[in-house]
């Protein structure tokens, strides 16, 4: 025969608290297994080898800030020798801008001589027109030589063809 009962709300919770005691007493009487053993093993082995893990760790973190120290002090000592190595900068700087000075003086100079040498050009400019006016005189010249060389030629060959023997 089965029974059959109706569960109003309000027995839920006390339900509930004797169901978690018995599977305590269920769990509590019964011998763990051996393979719940070996996993208690290996969780335990784990959880020795995340502690060397994280002195490790911690050792390499220690080692790092030494090494961070270390470079620190040597990016003081690089600093101090910039600072040295800029005021040398600051020196040539100071060289160079004198060299510029010299410079512009020597371009004023350059500039003098660039105004003689315009007008010096504007000179020649003068005797190559002179040139250009004998170069076409003398053109006009052996022109005009040259055509009486031809016709004076031409005259002398004709009255000799023209002329009767002797």
């Amino acid at each position: 025969m089965v029974f059959v009962m109706t569960l109003a709300k309000d027995d839920l919770p006390e339900l509930k608290t004797f169901f978690y005691e018995w599977l305590a007493e269920a769990e509590a009487g019964r011998r763990p297994s051996a393979f719940e053993l070996s996993l208690q093993e290996r969780l335990i082995r784990v959880e020795e080898a995340l502690s060397n893990q994280i002195e490790l760790t911690r050792q390499g973190f220690a080692a790092m800030e030494k090494r961070f120290e270390s470079i620190d002090k040597r990016f003081e000592l690089m600093e101090k020798r910039f600072d040295s190595i800029d005021k040398r900068f600051e020196a040539a700087d100071k060289r160079f801008e004198a060299t510029d000075k010299r410079f512009e003086a020597t371009d004023k100079r350059f500039e003098a001589v660039d105004k003689r040498f315009d007008a010096v050009d504007k000179r020649f400019d003068a005797v190559d027109k002179r040139f250009d006016a004998i170069t076409l005189r003398m053109d006009r010249f052996m022109l005009w030589s040259f055509s009486t060389t031809i016709a004076g030629s031409g005259l002398v060959i004709a009255v000799l063809k023209l002329w009767p023997p002797v």
